[in-house]
């Protein structure tokens, strides 16, 4: 009902900015950001709590993901076997270098077995993790381990560049959400206004090589970044980000399209978030948690947090009451 669950108690938390959730099947949550304690216990740029939010310290990091200030972990991503990819923005894990990216045992030791060699020139936004031990990286950078890559990159499962991925010039900017379609094509979301020299603004879809799949035609697409995509059961993709128009008709910050990248008319969040959407999470009943620096919806107040119907309506059963005091990632 979007009150707070007060038996989760992560004590004094946090010391800066967590950025990634990851849920584990033993119901376990791998958290990545900016701190550099959890409670009071070092924990550099990763940590595992327990389902009650205290700190679960059989998951022992070492020293972490080092850094200065600005080094995080942005991403998070579970593979089958129960290894841990994260990606972001540091220089080495646990005092071995690695650059934005690294693989994680399942406690919280490095996992040398994946090598990135050089890894990556700039910060990795998103990981998703594919069958047969394929990972797909996007993010700030233009090479991995020293080959020209730009903003996206599809690795082998011991960390060697998957050649077989063919993005030609890639993205023109960040690429910032990675989302995998049942059907292996990937769709992705960012700043970026083309992929491989056709006009992509802000959201494309690739097919299972790397190719541009032109059947996927948003348009003029957003009219600014696109921060997070989701997708639903039946095709359709949620977008969110800190636009105001999609292909010219106005949508605030949130949208959904059908499955050729048209806008779904038939989604109205009628003025929508007063401020950006950074997060979507989709609900088995089809309800849509949505997180980001908003304080209203559609002309209600909601700080930070709100839910809404499957067409795009507010969803007034979910208070969060005053919500969150700083951004939801």
């Amino acid at each position: 009902d979007g009150s707070l669950d007060t038996s989760f108690d992560p004590g004094s938390g946090a010391n800066s900015r967590v950025i990634s959730i990851a849920l584990q099947s033993d119901g376990k949550i791998l958290i990545g950001g900016r701190f550099t304690q959890y409670n009071g216990t070092p924990r550099n740029r990763i940590a595992r709590l327990n389902s009650d939010g205290s700190l679960d310290t059989s998951f022992d990091p070492g020293s972490g993901a080092n850094g200065d200030a600005n080094s995080n972990v942005r991403s998070i991503a579970l593979q089958s076997d129960g290894k841990i990819l994260i990606g972001g923005l540091f220089t080495g894990y646990n005092g071995t270098p690695r650059n934005n990216i690294a693989r994680l045992n399942s406690d919280g030791s490095l996992d040398t077995n994946f090598n990135p060699g050089s890894g990556t020139n700039g910060e990795v936004y998103s990981i998703v993790s594919q069958l047969f031990g394929r990972i797909l990286i996007g993010g700030w950078f233009t090479e991995y381990n020293g080959t020209p890559r730009n903003r996206i990159a599809r690795l082998n499962s011991d960390g060697s560049l998957d050649i077989n991925f063919h993005q030609g010039s890639g993205a023109n900017n960040p690429v910032f959400s990675i989302a995998l379609q049942p059907d292996g094509k990937i769709l992705i979301g960012g700043p970026f206004t083309g992929y491989n020299g056709t006009p992509r603004s802000r959201i494309a879809r690739l097919n299972p090589d790397g190719s541009l799949d032109t059947s996927f035609n948003p348009g003029t697409g957003a009219s600014n970044h696109v921060f997070s995509t989701a997708l639903q059961p039946d095709g359709k993709i949620l977008i969110g980000g800190d636009f105001t128009e999609y292909n010219g008709t106005p949508r605030n910050r949130i949208a959904r399209l059908n499955p050729d990248g048209s806008l779904d008319t038939s989604f109205d969040p009628g003025s929508g978030a007063n401020g950006e959407v950074s997060s979507i999470a989709l609900q088995p009943d089809g309800k849509i948690l949505i997180g980001g620096w908003f304080t209203e919806y559609d002309g209600t107040p909601r700080n930070k947090i709100a839910r809404l119907n499957p067409d795009g309506s507010l969803d007034t059963s979910f208070n969060p009451g005053s919500g969150a005091d700083r951004d939801v990632n």
